[in-house]
């Protein structure tokens, strides 16, 4: 990490702005995907859509709201109390995450955390 980008990283609290590139988002429609829901009986085998469904559970409860929803990067489960934090990094991984996420709502249709 360079020096410059460090001290900003410290000069940072949390509820202050992430400074994105873009103030305003776009306008962005999700296509409809057609098709039919329905329920059936079936063997009882590995269900993708509940496990996508605990994905969804995952990819999202690790993002931080008072940070505009970045992803905790670090986790420090030997310190007393364990800790997580953010790094530049973590701007890297949250496209990663929004993608995986989108993909899992698709699978399972879930709407949890959707904010």
């Amino acid at each position: 990490m360079t020096a410059a980008r460090d001290a900003l990283y410290r000069l940072w609290k949390p509820g202050d702005s992430a400074g994105y590139i873009r103030s305003e988002i776009p306008v962005f429609e999700s296509p409809h995907y057609r098709g039919e829901r329905y329920e059936s009986f079936v063997p009882d085998t590995l269900d993708l859509a509940e496990r996508a469904r605990l994905a969804v559970d995952a990819l999202t409860e690790v993002a931080d709201p008072q940070a505009d929803y970045e992803v905790y990067f670090h986790v420090r489960f030997r310190s007393n109390p364990p800790m997580m934090g953010h790094d530049w990094v973590c701007t890297s991984m949250r496209p990663k995450f929004e993608q995986a996420v989108s993909l899992m709502r698709m699978m399972c249709g879930s709407e949890e955390n959707t904010h």
